[in-house]
């Protein structure tokens, strides 16, 4: 599938878009099809400077704001 993943704090021209693979539903859970996302004020912020704190883990896709079908 493809996704913005976070690896380190930067600014907005660095995101790129990356092949990753499909997650592997869990018990309880399900899976979406994502039509389209994007990035909010949160976001922004994770990519500004959050990533760079102990509690988050990097790489991360960041999926506040999607469409699902």
């Amino acid at each position: 599938m493809k996704a913005v993943v976070l690896e380190k704090t930067c600014n907005a021209d660095e995101l790129k878009v990356s092949e990753v693979e499909i997650p592997k539903v869990k018990d309880g859970w399900v899976l979406v099809k994502i039509l389209g996302f994007g990035i909010n004020r949160a976001e922004v912020i994770l990519r500004d400077y959050e990533a760079d704190e102990d509690y988050i883990e990097l790489p991360v896709i960041p999926v506040l704001n999607a469409l699902e079908k």
